[in-house]
């Protein structure tokens, strides 16, 4: 159960640039786990939570976010290499779009501010219309009363 979680989330958010976090998850992943099988095996037995190693629950066959990651971007060097010799084959062009991590941030900074500023102007918006009807009721109300 805990494997096919671990494959779902690693395959679902491999293409991303994730891998510190995802060695942060297979650490913490680690832990509770030898926190489990401490808990739910004989309390006499201490030694055995020694030799629970990240090699030792590996070879049990746990699955790592890390290893799926690490795959998938060895897989995707390797197509690089195909695509180049294909290029060279076929002598067609492949159109690679070279962006830098760095870029994508800033991009995604700027987009975030935008989307505030939206939001905040959306809720002045949305105060200024509430007003408005407050007004207009209002001298609705005085218009009746004359």
């Amino acid at each position: 159960m805990l494997n096919n979680q671990v494959l779902g989330f690693g395959h679902y958010y491999k293409f991303g640039q994730a891998k510190q976090i995802f060695e942060e998850l297979d650490g913490f992943i680690r832990m509770r786990l030898r926190r489990y099988i401490n808990r739910n095996k004989d309390s006499q037995d201490r030694q055995a939570n020694l030799s629970l190693t990240n090699n030792t629950l590996e070879s049990i066959g746990l699955k790592s976010l890390t290893a799926i990651y690490e795959k998938y971007h060895q897989q995707k060097k390797h197509r690089s290499v195909k695509d180049k010799k294909n290029k060279d084959r076929t002598g067609s062009k492949i159109i690679t779009i070279n962006t830098n991590s760095t870029e994508l941030n800033t991009l995604y900074i700027q987009q975030r501010a935008i989307f505030n500023q939206l939001n905040q102007l959306t809720g002045l918006i949305e105060k200024m219309n509430k007003k408005l009807n407050k007004i207009s009721k209002e001298l609705e109300r005085r218009k009746q009363d004359k």
